[in-house]
């Protein structure tokens, strides 16, 4: 698991590049990736974790965290 940032700076890929590859603008991106960053919703953070191949996961986002696996199996329709 890894924060957006440090996958970007893993892959060695701009913000603006992340950014065109999961539908979002560069300076949204920007703010994701400040530590004070804005909630995100639930298909933003399913995106952002197929886009990375699940290396920045749904639970990295604070409001997210406490829900671990359960908010993705909600999310795709299937509950545990």
């Amino acid at each position: 698991m890894m924060t957006l940032p440090e996958y970007l700076c893993e892959h060695q890929m701009t913000q603006a590049a992340f950014a065109e590859r999961v539908g979002l603008n560069q300076a949204t991106v920007s703010k994701l990736c400040r530590k004070d960053r804005p909630p995100i919703s639930i298909d933003k953070a399913l995106e952002i974790e197929r886009a990375t191949g699940g290396k920045v996961p749904v639970t990295v986002w604070p409001q997210f965290a406490a829900l671990g696996s359960r908010i993705v199996a909600s999310a795709s329709g299937v509950l545990p």
